[in-house]
């Protein structure tokens, strides 16, 4: 039986609680919300699997987080897409860095999938005009920084109706 999955980045736990504490207030101003339960992270593809080609992305991600050093990452402003996301934007050089490393897993990647290359971490999706202008008002000053040192999988639960991770790589440091 096929499982939906991603491949992430996942920040630091410390992060992880900063961006959760975003999220707090902006769903008791707004109501629940698409992502308000989900942990901070960066998604690199969308692929379904078996266990078989589940297996296959693990011993891939072994492979490249072999090949790759952990690299600074500065979160330092807000930003939203035309269908309502709100998320927190990588500085310049953080996101040629992190384009520059998507691109390169993506080039060596063993199998095909549905791939991201507009690195971001969400706040909430399907937000309307009228939430995303209070979540630009309730988030702002971003000044979050971590070591990209690792890669996820995350499985899709669909009781949770959110992504969670099954297992992590480190990089070679």
């Amino acid at each position: 039986m096929k499982s939906l999955y991603s491949i992430a980045i996942c920040p630091p736990e410390d992060v992880v609680q900063i961006v959760a504490e975003y999220k707090k207030p902006l769903a008791d101003a707004i109501g629940w919300y698409r992502s308000k339960n989900s942990e901070a992270h960066i998604t690199f593809n969308l692929f379904s699997a078996d266990e078989r080609i589940l297996a296959i992305w693990e011993t891939y991600m072994r492979w490249f987080s072999f090949l790759i050093a952990p690299f600074p990452v500065t979160l330092d402003s807000t930003d939203h897409f035309k269908n309502g996301a709100f998320f927190l934007k990588p500085n310049q050089e953080s996101l040629q860095s992190l384009r520059e490393f998507m691109n390169y897993f993506h080039l060596h990647s063993p199998l095909s999938a549905q791939t991201q290359n507009n690195p971001h971490v969400s706040i909430g999706r399907g937000l309307s005009e009228k939430n995303l202008q209070i979540a630009k008002e309730m988030i702002r000053n971003i000044n979050l920084k971590f070591l990209c040192d690792n890669l996820a999988i995350r499985k899709y639960n669909p009781e949770k109706q959110q992504y969670e991770v099954i297992s992590r790589t480190y990089f070679n440091s």
